[in-house]
């Protein structure tokens, strides 16, 4: 099969079931454990830009979540009014697990912790992946989950919360976070997408007339194969050519994980965003 202007992940035996699982550290320290690795990949060179009017195949991807846990983190009136942040965990993962990395967060925040719509292992995928995958099809299910969590994130965040959502996760949780600035972008302040990835069917061809454009902020190992850092890379360059925002943080040497760099990184970047938020609210 020719790979050449396809974003290919080979996803080798799935009868050994493959996960991102980012879980926190133990609290009390500062090193999370290792995530582990979601497919193994064999990229080739990015495909070119798809025509606006490009069509995605058809993907169940379940209910919107099956779980959706609510967290409110800092010093303060239970009924204060406080910025939104949806954390969205990887494959395979669950809420329960992948809120241990957010454990400890000082800022002010009203935090949703959703599940994944589809039952994958001991945990839950945001959408199917089965077999080989292109970038089209990987687009299709990325597509659908976004439509779909949007859906939730605009009834989580109702008409009491401060400004706009911001949104963070993980590997499938990072390429969801990516696909919800860019396809909702008057919906969404910011996006801290870690390990993730925009396919390129999903990369707006001109950023929509009048549209906000969110802050990024992506982190990203460059030794990360399974989703790789030179697609991560290209994203970025693709949203910055759109005139969004992205600050592009990149760990030497740093594969399929969360370090304990990043981690305090992930949550600097949040408490940074969450009094953004707050101080632009009314």
């Amino acid at each position: 099969m020719r790979q050449t202007g396809i974003l290919l992940f080979a996803l080798a035996s799935f009868q050994a079931l493959a996960c991102d699982r980012a879980p926190a550290p133990v609290p009390g320290t500062s090193t999370p454990a290792a995530a582990s690795p979601s497919v193994s990949s064999s990229p080739a060179a990015a495909s070119p830009a798809a025509p606006a009017d490009t069509a995605f195949p058809e993907v169940d991807v379940g209910p919107v979540v099956v779980e959706a846990f609510h967290e409110r983190t800092g010093d303060g009136p239970a009924d204060d009014v406080l910025p939104v942040v949806v954390v969205i965990h990887g494959l395979g993962d669950n809420p329960h697990s992948f809120w241990k990395l957010f454990q400890g967060f000082s800022g002010r925040a009203h935090f949703v912790v959703p599940a994944g719509g589809l039952k994958w292992g001991d945990g839950f995928a945001w959408w199917p992946i089965t077999g080989q995958i292109d970038e089209k099809n990987m687009a299709a299910g990325l597509d659908a989950a976004a439509t779909r969590l949007m859906q939730g994130i605009r009834v989580w965040r109702g008409s009491r919360a401060v400004g706009r959502p911001i949104v963070t996760g993980f590997s499938q949780g990072g390429m969801l976070s990516f696909a919800l600035a860019a396809k909702y972008p008057q919906d969404i302040a910011e996006a801290i997408p870690v390990s993730g990835l925009l396919p390129t069917p999903m990369v707006p061809v001109a950023w929509p007339a009048g549209a906000p454009r969110p802050r990024i902020v992506a982190l990203h190992g460059d030794a990360d194969e399974r989703v790789p850092f030179s697609y991560g890379k290209k994203t970025v360059e693709s949203l910055r050519a759109l005139g969004v925002e992205v600050d592009f943080k990149v760990y030497p040497g740093v594969g399929h994980t969360i370090t304990a760099e990043m981690r305090r990184d992930l949550l600097a970047e949040l408490a940074v965003a969450v009094a953004r938020e707050a101080r632009l609210s009314p």
